[in-house]
């Protein structure tokens, strides 16, 4: 079953008590109903199904009200370079609904962040757009998106993109502020609650962006995995990351560089589903749009697919090999985005 359109999903935050968005790589190394009444006799009693987190398909146990803003997209910086040049370790990056890992200089990658269901004080470092942002954007509505700048032909496209531009540039200094025990450019931090409120009337929460498997629902047809590793390119910063299956939580435990990749609590990042989606850069700009291949691990499998988007303003879908969407289990995803041949399963 695909994902929910944005139609769908609104008409159902309103029948609901509460209200709960080319490249190729193709050559590639093998390697929810509304409730339901009984009625007897004596009595007529309703179950309210339980309200989901549109980002993640898992069960929403805090302020209803939170599901109802949009899409938060924070682009927090990722260089892992010798000395005080490090953006390591982050603060944010595991309370995010989805990440994204994409490619910006000589290897080096930065992430793209969505907040929605959950909220992060602080998040940093908070760093610049790419042109890749904008068609991440676009999969969430019309969501809010915060970054510390960019040059001007990306910062023209940024504010005539649809989103809700809430950056550095933006807000100033009431919004963002430096840390001193760090060095500047790496060092500049915000928080999801100080960007939510300036959210601005009439904005809409995202729509589902996965296909989730439900309770008792089979696991995709793939194969059993222990992870991945992912390259990024080359030049001096270059990248080179690892998920691996953590058999005592089933989650993929992520390290960078040879070491496990922590936030500053010191808890590794393990997103519930990874997603390695291999697309082509033109430049530092990522090509989301077209189709290629995926690797899609969730449910301790990786399912070798397909990607497909064929609109510059739906969502990215995942497919077998029979064309058929992959379901994910419950959770935060992962997506990273390396160049075609940029993955090797381990």
């Amino acid at each position: 079953m695909p994902p929910l359109s944005r139609r769908s999903f609104l008409a159902g935050l309103v029948a609901s008590p509460v209200v709960a968005a080319c490249g190729g790589g193709d050559d590639l190394p093998k390697e929810l109903a509304l409730g339901s009444t009984t009625t007897s006799t004596s009595s007529t009693s309703t179950t309210t199904p339980p309200l989901l987190q549109p980002l993640t398909g898992a069960v929403h146990t805090g302020d209803p009200a939170i599901l109802n803003r949009p899409a938060l997209i924070i682009k927090i910086n990722n260089i892992d370079s010798s000395g005080s040049d490090q953006a390591r370790p982050q603060a944010g990056l595991n309370q995010a609904d989805v990440v994204y890992e994409e490619r910006t200089e000589g290897g080096i990658t930065r992430f793209a962040a969505v907040f929605h269901s959950t909220d992060a004080d602080p998040v940093f470092p908070v760093r610049s757009a790419r042109l890749t942002d904008l068609e991440i954007c676009a999969q969430f509505g019309q969501p809010m998106f915060a970054n510390s700048g960019g040059n001007r032909s990306v910062m023209n496209a940024v504010h005539s993109a649809n989103l809700i531009a809430v950056g550095h540039e933006e807000l100033g200094n009431d919004f963002f502020y430096r840390l001193p025990d760090r060095r500047a450019p790496h060092n500049l931090a915000t928080s999801t609650p100080l960007l939510y409120s300036v959210t601005p009337a009439g904005a809409l929460p995202p729509a589902p962006i996965f296909t989730y498997r439900q309770p008792g629902d089979p696991l995709p047809g793939g194969v059993p995995a222990t992870g991945v590793r992912v390259e990024y390119g080359g030049g001096p910063g270059s990248v080179s990351v690892e998920h691996r299956l953590d058999p005592a939580t089933g989650r993929w435990a992520r390290s960078q560089k040879g070491t496990p990749h922590v936030d500053v609590a010191g808890v590794q990042v393990a997103p519930t589903n990874l997603i390695v989606q291999f697309i082509h850069y033109e430049g530092t700009r990522g090509v989301l749009s077209g189709g290629g291949a995926a690797w899609v691990f969730t449910g301790g499998q990786v399912v070798a697919g397909s990607w497909q988007r064929n609109d510059p303003v739906a969502p990215t879908s995942f497919l077998d090999a029979a064309g058929a969407p992959i379901a994910l289990e419950p959770g935060p995803t992962w997506i990273l985005l390396p160049p075609p041949f940029g993955g090797a399963l381990l």
